[in-house]
Formats: structure tokens, C-alpha cells, sequence
């Protein structure tokens, strides 16, 4: 990939050395791809296929074509290197180079042809299984849906004051206020403002830009060129440690006839602001870190990554092996400690690890950033993502400096099917990152994005309906209390029995980290005195609550069904009828209701003597009463009352009509139909309770709840 590989460049150049005379077009064609003129050579190699014709060298047609697609990819025209790959792939060349297979692959997969793109995968696995690669991209491929999945609420914006149609990248702050942003670009009017031949662009090189009083980004400038922090080489991804007196920079070295790799250089700063000089800078000298692990001159080290403490350098290197440890491939992240020679007061590098396999990967990774809370920001396209290069994420572990955790995507839409990288995140909510994704101009192009999360909203919405019935309740009374708080409001609800709080204005009515509590009450209904908790606490992102609150009338209540063995007070608790459960759930209902006072009725039916009745019913309101106590209830709050074969019960018929169930009316079911005759008896066998206060207190209400207790003992209550 052109955009990464400029700052950490290693070209693979197949050489072609045939037994015949090659045209001179075909000559210079190879000229440009072999010296990494890919712009160029692009250009160059489809020209050349063109011109061999169907008469010419199927081999030599097979090798434009496939530097053809090299160079297209190595700039960054995908659906221009996946095309001419088709064309190298229908001559065979893969026969000789069979990565072209693998590469087709890899366009394939950044167009979303994630089928096609598994094909040429397992094509290419097939002549060459050892390529820890390939199981990885196909790996990404099968989860392709699934990481569509994976979103967060992240708002991305362009910043077109950083961007323009050149490549723009790496943002990075370089003081602790964060009002000033330094980033790589091409654009014009760089110190190497010649066209790159790799990319077709200007060298690329550091600017500056500030945010103006309104919240803009100004014109960037660049950076000092007195002390040449810019060159006419690659200067591109910037990093600085706690106290931004030392900058960290990836250079990229551009000699004629040299393979030279990219290094690190380090400038101490002096009063650095937005001017037009680009700030001022003491000095430039080059890491050492080839010269202490006697690294050849053509690796490539970049992308440097500074800990706070200035104890720790992480960065991204093509070198098989760094102190004797080996690679895993592609590019990987490595880190140095840092230290101060205190002759030369120079930075001097020692102890270099590999981050690991859980980070590293046969692919590339690149671009380590550190977040506020310590973690490990880093691209890669060898972990599975969305395609290309996706932005991970490390957890730090309590040891200092260090990551050993499983690399977290951050999901869409940060990352995307094109490559994303290079993040500045600043505290997990906002931040800025490079993405190549379709630019508001409709172009491709790496440009500098920030995104944020939406402001964290809350509202409430409370619906007062009826126990029982669901009907809603107008004119509610709702009280909402911030718990440990001085916050106190109270709304009525309309005419569907609603009622809210969001924001007005810029007032905001729930806030982060609270708890409130919600009551209801209206006159003739059993005040909601315990009320509905709701906190935003541990929230990070908005959220809509929703309260429904039932209100029990002040009137007869219908308890759940209990049934009784015939002629006595013993519970039926079987499996024709739980009676235990449903005083249970008269319980939770009292629970709920922790200032009511309830009155227990036990009816029976009309059969036996009205005293034998009177004293069963009684037996029966008591025998209730005593499950409730046994429960948890306080005493103080059941008054049991029997009230024997005195009340029947009103009921609707088969035709609407509503009728008493007295003995009259059911005895004319007597002989015509027993089983109704049964069923009306048993309705009159019921429990009902109404309500008779509402301002129990525990402490201050007569009697304690032992007293109560002893007073109205089961068997003091009981008739006989």
C-alpha cells in the first residue's frame, strides 16, 4: 500500500531476465518498477502490455501486467491493481509469482468481493500453505458480516482544515492544551516539492496547524526549515514525550541508486507555536537504534511511539530480526528502551523486544499510538477487520509499559473497508485517525478525520395507568427526587397518562452519575409511596428511560384466587390451586405498598346456617391474615374481617345482564345444570380487601409489631 509503505518503504522487485531482446518500451517499463517509480511505472507497464499485442512474449505480457497491478496497488488504486492482477492471473503468471494470487485476493477483499476474494485466497494456499497470511485474510473474509456488526456510536467528521487531495495523515497534538496539531502531507509547497515518483505527489513532509477562536483549523504551515526538520526526503508520522520537549520523527531517505529504509530522528523543541516560521527547534540527530542492533541500511524503522515517562520507544520495522530476535512477518511493532547518554546528552537505545504474537501477525502492523489511560492503539490488516488496515486497541497491564492483552477492534465506523490508521485518541469519546475511505469530493485519498461521541443525553418517560385494569390515569401527580440530591420536580400527566423530563434549552434535567426515584399519587388510589429508581451511573452513552407506575384504587380489591377445604379454613395448595403462591404475590403487592393498610373480607356461600357462615368466613379471613404475617407483613397493617353468606356477589350473565348471586338465583341451576350451580357457589367463596389507609408508619403507629403480634395470635382469633 503506497500510503503506508511510503513511510516504511520495501520494494520487492522481481527482476526479468530474458534470453531475448526486450523492446526498449518494454526496457523502461522495467527500468521505472524495479527503481520504485510506481507512479510511473504504472503507466509504463500498461502501455508496454498494449504494445506487445497477441504476438507478444506471454511471459514478458504476464510480467506487465503483474508489475502493472504492483504498481496500482503500491498507489493505492485498487480497483486498478485488481484488474490488471485478473490479466496476470488468465496468462498464468502465478506460476511464476504465485503472490499475485494472494494479492488479488487482498484487492478483492478492500471492493468487498469477500466470496471471490476467499477463492483466490485458497488458489494461492494451495501452492504455497506456508503463508501464515492467507489464513488470517480468509479468517477476515468469513467474519466480514459479523464486523459489520461491530459499531459503536461514534460520529466521524472530515477535517477539511487539515486535509486537501494530497495524502494528509498522523495527526498529532504537540502540547498538553492540544492547540497545536502536526501531521505528514504531500500537498504542495513542501520542501521536497518535486513529484515523488512512488506516488506521483510531493515528497511528503510535517506541518503545523492551531484552531482559531471559533474552533477551526488555520492554514498549516511548515514546520522550521532552518534547522531542517523538513527535507527534501519523507518526514511523516511525529510523536512527542510527556513534557514535549522531544519529538520523535520517521524519515524517509530518498538517494539515487540506494535501498536506504526509513529511520527515526529526534528534535528537542524551544518555544514551539503556530507561526509562520513553523516553531522553533534546538537540534536533529538520528536514533540510533540500526547502528546498536547493526541493522543493514535498507530496513525500515518508523512510526515512533513515545511513553509518557520517555522510558519506552514503540515502532514499526520490515526487519526480519532486531537483536536476535525474529519477526513474525510483514512489519512489526517493536520496542526500545530509552535512555540519556550523560557525556553526549544524546538518546542512546537498549533492550529491543517484539511486541508479541497477540499483537503481531504475518501482515503488517503499524502506526503504535498511546491513549490517556495507557493503551495501545495500533493499525493492522493481519487481525481480522472490516478490510485493509483497521485501528486495535490494548488494555495496558498492570505492569508499566506493557501490553500482553488481546488487540480489540474499534469497530465501524473508525474503521472501514479501506485502510484506517494512525489515531490520536484522546480520552475514548473524541480523537482524530487517517482513513482513505471516499472523501466528501468523491476521491479516495488519505485524509485526516476526527470523530466523537454524541452528547450524552437523558430523558424520562412515565406512564400512570390503573392496577388491574391498565386504564391510564389523568392528571397524576409525578414527583421526581434525585436520591442524595437537592433535585425535586413534579409534573401531572395528560390525558393518556404520560408525563417526561429532557432537556429545555440548555438546561439538563437528568445528569450523568445520579439516581432518582419517581412517585405517583392521585386522590382515590393507594399512593406510590416506594416509588421507581433509575440511575445514569456506569453510563457512557444516551439513554431514554422509560417508568410505568401502577396505582391501586382506593376500592374492593380482588385478591389472587385461594380456595379452602370445604367446610374448613385448611388452604387448597395443589395443583388444581396454589394458595400459597398467590398470597405470596398479595405479599410483593403490600411490599410495594409499604404505607397501606388493607382490610381482609372472607365471604362464603349461601349453603349451611348463616352463623356456621359467619364463624367459617372469619376462621378463613384470620387463617389469611396469619399466611400474610408468617410472610413478612407487619400485623399492624391486616385488619381480618368475615363477613359470611351477607354479601353475594354481582356477576354478568350469559347476555350482559348484572345479576346478584344470591340463593334464589342459583338454586334454578340446581337441577338443570349442577356444574353452573357449583361454579356460582364458588364464586361467592372468595377474598376481597379494600384499602382503609394510607399513612402507616412502623415507628410511630400504635402498638409495636411484637405486641400486635401477641395480641392477634392465630388461635386468639380463631372461632370454634
Amino acid at each position: 500500500m503506497k500510503r503506508i509503505i511510503l513511510l516504511l518503504i520495501v520494494a520487492t522487485v522481481v527482476l526479468t531476465s530474458n534470453a531475448i531482446a526486450q523492446p526498449k518500451y518494454v526496457k523502461d517499463a522495467y527500468k521505472s518498477f524495479n527503481t520504485e517509480k510506481y507512479f510511473e511505472s504504472s503507466t509504463k507497464c500498461t502501455d508496454a502490455f498494449a504494445k506487445l499485442g497477441v504476438k507478444g512474449d506471454i511471459k514478458t505480457k504476464g510480467d506487465m501486467a503483474y508489475k502493472a497491478a504492483e504498481s496500482f496497488r503500491l498507489t493505492e488504486r485498487i480497483a486498478d491493481a485488481n484488474a490488471w492482477y485478473e490479466k496476470a492471473i488468465e496468462l498464468k503468471y502465478f506460476d511464476i509469482v504465485p503472490e499475485i494470487l494472494f494479492y488479488n485476493g487482498e484487492m478483492l477483499r478492500m471492493l468487498n468481493e469477500n466470496d471471490k476474494a476467499i477463492k483466490s485466497y485458497k488458489q494461492y494456499q494451495k501452492i504455497n500453505p506456508t503463508d501464515l497470511r492467507t489464513t488470517t485474510a480468509i479468517e477476515i473474509c468469513e467474519q466480514n458480516e459479523k464486523f459489520k456488526l461491530v459499531k459503536t456510536k461514534h460520529i466521524v467528521s472530515h477535517e477539511p482544515g487539515l486535509s486537501r487531495k494530497e495524502m494528509d495523515m498522523a495527526p498529532m497534538f504537540a502540547d498538553a492544551a492540544r492547540s497545536l496539531v502536526i501531521f505528514g502531507s504531500s500537498r504542495k509547497g513542501s520542501v521536497g516539492d518535486k513529484p515523488d515518483p512512488r506516488t506521483g505527489e510531493s515528497y511528503m513532509d510535517l506541518w503545523m496547524s492551531a484552531k482559531d477562536k471559533k474552533g477551526n483549523w488555520q492554514e498549516p504551515v511548515l514546520l522550521d526549515k532552518a534547522l531542517k526538520i523538513n527535507t527534501g526526503d519523507n518526514e511523516g508520522t511525529i510523536c512527542f514525550d510527556g513534557q514535549f520537549k522531544s519529538a520523535f520523527i520517521t524519515r524517509c531517505p530518498n538517494v539515487k541508486k540506494q535501498n536506504l529504509g526509513c529511520q527515526i530522528m529526534v528534535a528537542e523543541m524551544s518555544g514551539l507555536k503556530y507561526d509562520k516560521a513553523g516553531g522553533k527547534w534546538k537540534q536533529i540527530d538520528t536514533l540510533p537504534i540500526k547502528q546498536s542492533y547493526k541493522l543493514n541500511d535498507s530496513v525500515s524503522l518508523g512510526h515512533p511511539c513515545v511513553t509518557k515517562d520517555e522510558k519506552l520507544l514503540i515502532f514499526a520495522s520490515d526487519a526480519q530480526e532486531i537483536g536476535g530476535i525474529k519477526s513474525y512477518g510483514g512489519r512489526d511493532l517493536w520496542s526500545v528502551v530509552l535512555s540519556v547518554d550523560k557525556k553526549t546528552k544524546k538518546f542512546i537505545v537498549d533492550g529491543v523486544k517484539n511486541l508479541g504474537p497477540k499483537i503481531n501477525t504475518p501482515a503488517n502492523e503499524l502506526f503504535p499510538t498511546l491513549g490517556s489511560n495507557g493503551e495501545l492503539f495500533f493499525a493492522s490488516d493481519g487481525h481480522p477487520g472490516f478490510g485493509g488496515l483497521d485501528i486495535f486497541v490494548v488494555s495496558p497491564d498492570d505492569v508499566a509499559n506493557s501490553w500482553t492483552g488481546v488487540p480489540e477492534n474499534v469497530g465501524s465506523p473508525i474503521n472501514g473497508l479501506s485502510n484506517d490508521y494512525a489515531i490520536y485518541d484522546m480520552n475514548r469519546t473524541t480523537g482524530y485517525f487517517t482513513s482513505e475511505r471516499k472523501g466528501p469530493n468523491g476521491e479516495y485519498s488519505p485524509d485526516i478525520y476526527s470523530y466523537k461521541m454524541p452528547e450524552i443525553m437523558y430523558d424520562l418517560n412515565v406512564i400512570v395507568y390503573e392496577r388491574g385494569t391498565k386504564t391510564r390515569i389523568e392528571d397524576a401527580s409525578v414527583v421526581l427526587t434525585e436520591v442524595d440530591g437537592e433535585f425535586n420536580d413534579t409534573k401531572n400527566t395528560n390525558a393518556k397518562g404520560k408525563t417526561g423530563w429532557e432537556k429545555t434549552g440548555d438546561t439538563r434535567i437528568i445528569v450523568g452519575n445520579k439516581t432518582y426515584k419517581i412517585t405517583a399519587s392521585k386522590d382515590g388510589y393507594v399512593n406510590d409511596v416506594k416509588g421507581t429508581k433509575i440511575t445514569t451511573v456506569g453510563l457512557t452513552s444516551s439513554k431514554s428511560f422509560l417508568v410505568e407506575i401502577s396505582l391501586l384504587p382506593l376500592r374492593d380489591i380482588v385478591l389472587n384466587e385461594v380456595q379452602y377445604v370445604r367446610s374448613q379454613w385448611t388452604f387448597i395448595n395443589d395443583a388444581t390451586c396454589n394458595s400459597i403462591d398467590s398470597i405470596a404475590k398479595v405479599k410483593e403487592e403490600l411490599d410495594n405498598f409499604p404505607n397501606v393498610v388493607i382490610k381482609i373480607f372472607s365471604h362464603t356461600d349461601a349453603r349451611d346456617a348463616d352463623d356456621r357462615n359467619q364463624t367459617l368466613s372469619e376462621n378463613r379471613a384470620r387463617a389469611y391474615y396469619t399466611a400474610l404475617v408468617d410472610l413478612g407483613i407487619d400485623p399492624r397493617r391486616i385488619i381480618p374481617e368475615g363477613r359470611g353468606e351477607k354479601e353475594p356477589r354481582k356477576w354478568k350473565d350469559e347476555q350482559g345482564n348484572e345479576v346478584v348471586l344470591n340463593e334464589e338465583y342459583i338454586n334454578q341451576f340446581k337441577t338443570t345444570d349442577p356444574k353452573k350451580f357449583e361454579y356460582l357457589h364458588q364464586l361467592n367463596r372468595r377474598t376481597t380487601a379494600e384499602v382503609v389507609r394510607q399513612d402507616f408508619n412502623p415507628a410511630t403507629d400504635p402498638e409495636t409489631m411484637e405486641e400486635a403480634k401477641k395480641k392477634r395470635n392465630y388461635k386468639n382469633y380463631l372461632k370454634y
